[in-house]
């Protein structure tokens, strides 16, 4: 493999890497002609093309003084130090890489219609942790009954638009006025586990829910498009209302190509499941599910049509 051959492959992926640099200089406030210097650390900037590309977006030379591989390593080491509460110095901070934030009815919201929620900012992206912040919220209604409130992480202005992480309930609130105060804490430490606890300030009842973050938990909007694949994976040359055949006669070619295309299109959806944190349960019945399918199509009979409804159900269970 050549040089040029190499930069091929990876320059799409370092040219990705430069929407991070744009981000981070804009939560900086400044410019590229502000910086001093730029410096490169991490196994890949041995890469001459990191470097290139790099020197071209910012108009400016970039260095490599660091050994690049024992930068990254002894951060890693202070950081898990800190973490275990050893007497590290404090010259390494760890931030939050997301907005977290609760969804809150605003003018916008419709009863029926969850994703007009707004996502209310409580820890903000880039704030030091362990972090802990309190909010103040109200009630909607009179006598309302309850707090339920989605917790999500990015930076859309909707619930919807960013990564959902779990819900905060409190029900059985007694009688009490419409604009009554309702306190959200966010406590987020530094392993990444998020603590929230909500007071209902009128009566003192509280809730609270822990959520162990990940950074592969799909949004609600990603999920409605998963959900749709599979429902059209159903529908590939079987129209609506088409169902599986269940015999020992030959299966049909629609069912073949139906299979084939399932069988594809599967491995993604269980690989993106997988990152997503899905339960391990639903993850092996997919597998299992999966592997039948295969089977079927090796040595293709009426039961086909079953193996593929089988694989569908499973996918459907991992959204």
């Amino acid at each position: 493999i050549t040089r040029d051959d190499l930069d091929s492959v990876a320059a799409p992926w370092v040219k990705r890497t430069l929407e991070h640099v744009d981000q981070a200089l804009r939560d900086a406030k400044i410019r590229p002609r502000d910086l001093d210097r730029v410096l490169l650390v991490g196994g890949a900037s041995k890469m001459p093309l990191v470097a290139r590309v790099l020197e071209d977006h910012l108009d400016l030379p970039t260095q490599r003084d660091l050994d690049a591989d024992t930068a990254v390593a002894t951060g890693a080491v202070m950081l898990a130090g800190r973490a275990d509460g050893k007497a590290v110095e404090q010259v390494l901070v760890d931030l939050t890489p997301h907005t977290l934030s609760a969804g809150v009815a605003d003018d916008a919201w419709r009863r029926d219609e969850e994703e007009d929620l707004l996502a209310s900012p409580v820890i903000p992206r880039n704030t030091v942790v362990p972090a802990e912040r309190k909010r103040t919220y109200f009630t909607a209604r009179d006598e309302q009954e309850g707090v339920v409130m989605p917790i999500c992480q990015g930076e859309g202005e909707r619930v919807t638009e960013n990564t959902h992480l779990g819900m905060l309930e409190l029900m059985g609130l007694p009688p009490s006025p419409e604009g009554s105060p309702v306190e959200v804490t966010f406590r987020l430490d530094l392993s990444g586990v998020l603590n929230v606890s909500v007071l209902h300030v009128p009566s003192g009842r509280q809730g609270e829910a822990r959520i162990a973050q990940t950074p592969y938990r799909l949004t609600a909007r990603q999920r409605k498009e998963a959900q749709r694949e599979v429902v059209e994976l159903r529908l590939v040359k079987g129209g609506a209302d088409a169902e599986p055949a269940v015999s020992s006669s030959a299966p049909s070619p629609g069912d073949l190509e139906r299979g084939k295309a399932m069988l594809k299109s599967s491995e993604r959806a269980i690989d993106r499941a997988r990152k997503a944190g899905t339960d391990a349960g639903a993850l092996a019945a997919a597998e299992r599910a999966r592997a039948e399918l295969s089977k079927a199509l090796e040595t293709p009979t009426g039961h086909l049509g079953h193996a593929i409804e089988a694989l569908t159900d499973a996918l459907l269970d991992l959204l």
